[in-house]
């Protein structure tokens, strides 16, 4: 008995030490402008650099996504002139008109749906201009 009398003791002599303590600092701490506005202008200076560095990501997507179609758009002009000379070329260079991700997928995908529908119909005129080739290079 005398420990559960120990334990009840510290308890209240904790509470009261605590609301004692409490209402003694009830008074706030006086506004600091100037901290307060280096602390603002820290936190702007961060979200500059992060919206900074967001839009280097997206020019440099947008350029690969140029470099690559300005590529892409040579190779199906490379297969046009060679349709009717050399359709066995011809058709292994469709195969090389593939689009190779930049890192964003609603880009991506379209592209890639883009470039798989020039493949097929590239296919498709040097078929019809070269039926004898069709089955002999899937």
């Amino acid at each position: 008995m005398s420990y559960i009398i120990r334990v009840l003791t510290t308890v209240v002599v904790s509470v009261s030490a605590f609301t004692g303590a409490a209402a003694q600092d009830v008074t706030p701490a006086p506004f600091d402008m100037e901290a307060f506005t280096a602390d603002i202008n820290a936190i702007n200076s961060v979200t500059d650099g992060f919206v900074k560095q967001i839009k280097k990501i997206e020019e440099d997507r947008e350029n690969l996504r140029k470099e690559q179609t300005a590529e892409l758009d040579k190779k199906i002009q490379e297969v046009f002139s060679l349709k009717d000379k050399n359709p066995a070329l011809a058709r292994i260079k469709v195969k090389l008109i593939t689009w190779l991700p930049v890192g964003e997928p609603g880009i991506d995908e379209d592209m890639k749906t883009i470039y798989n529908d020039i493949q097929s119909n590239l296919l498709f005129e040097i078929d019809k201009v070269n039926p004898q080739n069709n089955e002999a290079i899937q």
